[in-house]
């Protein structure tokens, strides 16, 4: 675990407050990123000493907080970086960001950045200061936000209604519309779906229920098509450093199956 200074109080996941932030990440990867930031050759690196090592590693990171929470450790790139930090000297560079960049699998051809289409790196549990390499994955940028919610998460009170934003409404109607026309769960009309109370009384749980079907119901089949018709959409790549060998992996289905998981009723 690498522990650097942070400014102000930052909240983990489980609602502590700390002025450290501890950052978890592979010892291998850190020290792989400080020689190549501070532009040292390998042969170099390999003949100095831990204690001349450690003098040259990062002090401080920059810490974003959205809404109280951690949300993205940066680290400043100087200006003598070398090899895969090269065309990023003078940048502040998010770490999770870094670990790809070191591994090759994002470069700066990569079509990276939070918009569609594009590409940006995970945390699998969600815990921005758990940076070890396993913890972390280049997706798409839409699957990305999707996993942000469930069947039962994003329901709210509409007056006697419940209402809830359509899963994916936006992707599926610029990109599969044979999707949106041919099914009847709502994507050929807006993003919000309504449920009324029908024979139900109103915002009772047997109301709250048809809620949660239906829009458990539009996250499977959306999930399912897309799996059939764009397997790529849900195509991940990792990386590890194993005993000093480093080791890319692309992984097809995982975030598909998490995603499944995710939108079905118990």
């Amino acid at each position: 675990m690498i522990v650097l200074t942070q400014s102000y109080l930052v909240k983990k996941p489980d609602g502590t407050e700390e002025k450290a932030t501890k950052m978890k990440c592979t010892a291998a990867r850190w020290w792989s990123l400080v020689r190549k930031n501070k532009g040292i050759s390998r042969d170099k690196w390999d003949r100095m000493r831990r204690k001349q090592k450690k003098k040259l590693s990062w002090k401080k990171l920059s810490a974003l907080q959205i809404s109280g929470m951690l949300n993205k450790c940066s680290l400043w790139i100087g200006k003598k970086a070398i090899e895969e930090l090269r065309p990023y000297r003078g940048k502040m560079v998010a770490y999770r960001k870094l670990v790809m960049i070191d591994a090759g699998i994002v470069t700066p051809e990569t079509n990276y950045g939070n918009r569609a289409f594009q590409k940006n790196v995970d945390h699998i549990d969600e815990d921005h200061s758990n940076n070890v390499d396993e913890n972390l994955r280049l997706t798409r940028h839409e699957p990305n936000i999707a996993r942000q919610s469930t069947a039962i998460s994003g329901i709210s009170v509409a007056r006697n209604q419940f209402q809830f934003r359509l899963p994916m409404f936006t992707y599926m109607n610029t990109n599969h519309a044979s999707f949106a026309e041919a099914t009847n769960l709502g994507y050929d009309g807006i993003v919000m779906y309504y449920i009324p109370a029908g024979e139900n009384a109103i915002h009772s749980n047997e109301h709250l229920l048809r809620a949660h079907q239906h829009k458990s119901q539009c996250g499977l089949a959306v999930f399912n098509f897309l799996h059939e018709h764009e397997p790529e959409f849900f195509e991940t790549q990792t990386t590890s450093f194993i005993e000093g060998t480093q080791l890319n992996v692309v992984d097809p289905t995982t975030l598909y199956d998490e995603l499944i998981e995710a939108y079905t009723l118990a």
